[in-house]
């Protein structure tokens, strides 16, 4: 009854652990973010920090939002990880060179709203008078339901002479 869990976690790819990335990690934990940014530590070290984000990117969509567990990986992990790597190879091999402007990111941030699940929220915006008037019901009695053409013939019957709606023995809607 052991031995099963442990077989067929060598048969799974997700979760991916951290492997060999161990070191790439510990590397990042004493790095600074200004020091991170130099080219010559991005040249040095953009493979194996690609590597990691997209392992840890594999597993948020496994459903593992955590950081990568440490231990050795499995045969199926390292197939995981090989196809992963040849990627990194290949998006590194075209040199995507894109420029930031940070004004630009700052202003889309500052717009941008998330939910609790981390989805974006479209913002509101500041309506005039003009425009939220024609999208309101008329004065008077215009937003009202007519209750008895929504209620059934037992409700119609716990309404007493002076129109109130008796629930039982509490009056809960007078007119």
């Amino acid at each position: 009854m052991i031995a099963w869990p442990r077989a067929r976690r060598k048969r799974l790819a997700l979760p991916i652990r951290l492997g060999d990335l161990y070191e790439i990690q510990k590397l990042l934990r004493g790095v600074s973010f200004l020091e991170a940014l130099e080219t010559i530590f991005v040249r040095q070290h953009a493979h194996p920090c690609w590597t990691l984000m997209a392992l840890y990117s594999c597993n948020t969509l496994h459903g593992k939002q955590t950081s990568l567990a440490p231990g050795p990986w499995t045969a199926a992990e390292k197939r995981v990880v090989e196809a992963v790597r040849s990627s990194v190879d290949r998006s590194l091999r075209l040199g995507w060179d894109v420029r930031v402007d940070a004004a630009e990111t700052e202003k889309d941030v500052k717009l941008a709203r998330l939910s609790f699940a981390g989805e974006e929220v479209g913002t509101c915006h500041k309506l005039s008078r003009s425009q939220i008037l024609p999208a309101l019901p008329p004065l008077g009695p215009g937003g009202c339901i007519d209750f008895f053409a929504v209620c059934g013939a037992v409700h119609q019957e716990t309404v007493d002479e002076s129109g109130a709606l008796h629930c039982g023995r509490y009056r809960t809607i007078t007119p």
